[in-house]
């Protein structure tokens, strides 16, 4: 018997805890065995291991068969990806125009819309995968998506019935700057209901305001709270993405306690991502990469579990963060040209392909299989790291803008830290259950 390559262990307080990042099993050992459980991980020793652990480290997977080889999960993962043709992931972009003026946002806003011809191509591409999908799922995308909503409401009722009919399962989000969220918009939202509208809070009131104002200037925290507020009390999802720089880092638990003081704690999900500069706003000078990234978001996790809210999925769905969805078959982003993209941060010169009068797909395979044919055991420093199964290779667009290191996840570079959000993150989740 030998050690799980994928496990990963740091003293949290008194007690030494141990997670293997393949299978989510998460264990605690209380100080008077911590010596003799770190003396063996570290000697790749099997044999140190109190005879009482040893049913368990193995039913776990901490322990696994001499003969194993592990990576054989790593490759039937890659294997699974891709034979899901009958899954569609669309992101569906309904304009490049905005009310907001926010300081780092990525894309010129060029007041276009999708045009009829737009429109119908994207159409019978719907209705020529719906003939082979078993699931589809799409994001309506801006700009801001509900500055187009007569084109929203439309396409969206199509696409239902064309679903329906065909026995498609369907799923629809929206991300959306939670502005326009009128009582009009949610009674239809909760009449067709998304799985989920994302929305982006920056921090509090004056933090957010600084950096995501109305286009023409004028404030848009409390607006969007209260939008936000609405629409949980119709029942819908919410999600909270938190754009992260060097200007709000210290800021954000601000965020969480007015959350928690409008009975938003656990109802909302927040998520907090990285800003990247780009050509249509250089902002490089304020993005957080590598270490400070990490220790930032990690600082701040930590903060808000130990004040009892759920910031990570449970142990046993870690592998949510695998593979990124660009890397799927059947990933499809469409811009306002009905080119397709992998990744919204992709540049729009940089598509894998577009789609064709009457709907049909045309793809450069060479691009495409940039994304659709990444394997991570063929980076060297990924086949030896015990968090492979969490990041499958890491962020794929960097590695193809060759951005250094920025590809890896970040939970890597402080693991004791990772632990002790896991730790809280799982107590959390089951008070929530009971809850």
């Amino acid at each position: 018997m030998k050690f799980s390559l994928f496990n990963i262990w740091a003293s949290v307080g008194n007690n030494l805890v141990l997670f293997n990042t393949l299978t989510g099993a998460l264990a605690i050992f209380e100080p008077c065995y911590q010596k003799s459980i770190r003396q063996s991980l570290e000697k790749a020793d099997v044999q140190g291991i109190p005879t009482e652990f040893w049913s368990d480290m193995i039913e776990d997977g901490y322990v696994v068969a001499d003969d194993l080889d592990e990576l054989d999960s790593i490759r039937l993962a890659r294997k699974d990806r891709l034979s899901r043709t009958d899954e569609f992931q669309l992101c569906i972009t309904l304009n490049k125009k905005c009310n907001f003026g926010c300081t780092y946002c990525s894309q010129f806003h060029d007041g276009r819309s999708l045009t009829s011809n737009g429109k119908e191509k994207i159409i019978q591409m719907f209705d020529t995968i719906s003939l082979r999908a078993k699931k589809i799922e799409l994001d309506w995308f801006g700009g801001e998506p509900l500055l187009s909503l007569r084109d929203f409401k439309s396409m969206n009722d199509l696409f239902i019935k064309i679903s329906k009919e065909r026995g498609v399962q369907y799923l629809y989000s929206i991300t959306t700057n939670g502005y326009l969220l009128t009582g009009g918009v949610i009674d239809y939202l909760q009449k067709e209901k998304p799985s989920r509208l994302t929305i982006t809070l920056d921090g509090p009131p004056d933090v957010h305001d600084l950096s995501r104002p109305l286009k023409k200037g004028g404030k848009t925290f409390w607006v969007i709270l209260e939008n936000v507020k609405k629409a949980v009390a119709a029942g819908l999802t919410v999600a909270i993405r938190v754009n992260i720089s060097s200007k709000n880092a210290d800021r954000i638990s601000e965020l969480f306690d007015i959350l928690e003081n409008h009975s938003l704690k656990n109802v909302v999900s927040v998520n907090l991502q990285a800003v990247v500069s780009s050509e249509a706003n250089p902002y490089e000078e304020y993005c957080l990469n590598g270490y400070a990234l990490a220790y930032s978001i990690m600082s701040i996790y930590r903060t808000e579990a130990k004040k009892g809210w759920v910031v990570l999925p449970s142990t046993d769905n870690m592998q949510v963060l695998g593979f990124c969805i660009g890397e799927y078959p059947n990933r499809i982003i469409t811009d306002l040209d009905c080119n397709i993209h992998k990744c919204t941060q992709m540049a729009e010169s940089d598509s894998v392909g577009k789609i064709l009068d009457g709907g049909q797909i045309e793809l450069n395979k060479a691009k495409d299989t940039r994304w659709t044919g990444k394997d991570p055991l063929c980076f060297v420093e990924c086949r030896t790291c015990a968090f492979l199964p969490l990041c499958m290779g890491g962020c794929n667009l960097r590695r193809i803008q060759k951005d250094g290191d920025q590809y890896c996840l970040g939970w890597k570079r402080d693991i004791p830290t990772f632990l002790e959000v896991l730790l809280l993150n799982q107590k959390n989740l089951s008070s929530a259950d009971e809850a």
